[in-house]
């Protein structure tokens, strides 16, 4: 569970989540009706949040990632239909030109959105990687034309860009296919704020309450935080479980430890006759204490085999709480015998110690 946990820190998420601040906005419809208007806004809204000291770049997005929420649709590909009673789906995201650079997803191919890319051109698409290498194997995706939903009166959407592939459902899930609209062609009133800064994001958060107020003093703005902390949020319920786990092994294993220890130090002290006798005999108290702790050792050991072999049974049923880990990993496994080896010597060798200690005189006298 804990490797597991430091894989899941290490997954590379396909955007740059330091430094970012997000925000909720829904516009109403009694103010913004038509698509113009809701372009307008934005496009304002992101104008000015750029102007502001310390933002490097100012986006909108229908869907962030990590947030739990995703938009998808049928999938039509010009000149490749799909197979009979089967329908081709994605996931999309419509954004502003601006947004992949506020996120830091890395262009692959073409060009991101441009101020061009407005309701009067002919709608242009970014696709991920990942849709690319289904629907486009070893070819270029730029250029071809895809189509949404279920009407296929529909306009064609030229492809123009690829970016790289994101995780937007969560870090234990692999990129799914995507492709991302330019928001003045197909705007939505409700949407999500993406601001870059410098430095702390958390200080923009009053900046982008002044800039929302200006534009429209009645739109309420919600949910704002870092991308870091949706982050943090999105992997909270593995580090829960992972912290639990762990609390329960340690008690498992310092209860094992005085378990060992108690068994061990009663069957030495029952042979405190036969080591006066030997020490009596002029036996080296070296050669008593290894033989004692050898003696004390195998059961130990045994129990160490007997315990990683039930474990390889158990763990096939762990299997989903692991992310990028084998249930039965060799490092893993050969950790915990050598942790629980060296919690058995070290219960083995104190009450060893003490037995060589004691005089054979008065352990004789005594019994």
């Amino acid at each position: 569970m804990l490797k597991s946990l430091a894989r899941l820190r290490r997954t590379e998420l396909g955007f740059e989540a330091r430094n970012v601040l997000t925000a909720q906005l829904a516009l109403p419809y009694n103010r913004y009706s038509t698509a113009s208007q809701m372009s307008a806004f934005c496009g304002e809204l992101v104008a000015r949040m750029e102007a502001v000291p310390g933002v490097r770049h100012a986006g909108v997005v229908s869907r962030l990632p990590l947030a739990g929420d995703r938009s998808t649709a049928g999938l039509a590909i010009e000149g490749r239909p799909a197979a009979p009673g089967k329908e081709n789906e994605v996931h999309f995201r419509i954004s502003t030109p601006s947004y992949f650079r506020a996120m830091g997803i890395a262009l692959v191919e073409g060009r991101f959105f441009s101020g061009q890319d407005d309701a009067s051109r002919p709608p242009v698409a970014i696709v991920n990687q990942c849709l690319a290498r289904r629907y486009w194997p070893g070819e270029s995706p730029l250029g071809r034309r895809i189509k949404l939903g279920p009407n296929p009166r529909s306009a064609w959407i030229t492809v123009v860009g690829v970016v790289g592939d994101a995780r937007h459902f969560g870090l234990e899930t692999e990129a799914q296919p995507e492709a991302y609209l330019a928001y003045p062609q197909s705007p939505a009133e409700r949407f999500r704020i993406v601001l870059r800064t410098a430095s702390n994001p958390a200080a923009a958060a009053g900046a982008l309450r002044g800039v929302i107020r200006g534009l429209d003093r009645d739109l309420p703005v919600s949910q704002i935080r870092t991308l870091e902390e949706l982050l943090a949020d999105s992997s909270s319920p593995r580090r829960l479980n992972t912290a639990l786990l762990g609390l329960f092994a340690g008690l498992a294993l310092v209860l094992a430890a005085l378990g060992v220890y108690a068994v061990i130090s009663y069957s030495t002290q029952q042979r405190s006759r036969e080591i006066g006798i030997s020490l009596a005999l002029g036996a080296d108290r070296r050669d008593v204490l290894r033989s004692v702790a050898g003696r004390a050792m195998i059961p130990a050991l045994a129990g160490v085999v007997i315990g990683l072999a039930l474990a390889a049974l158990v763990t096939r049923w762990m299997a989903t709480l692991l992310y990028a880990v084998s249930p039965v990993d060799p490092p893993v496994f050969f950790g915990v015998a050598l942790l629980l080896s060296g919690v058995a010597l070290a219960a083995c060798v104190v009450p060893a110690l003490r037995a060589t200690r004691v005089d054979p005189i008065v352990v004789l006298r005594h019994e």
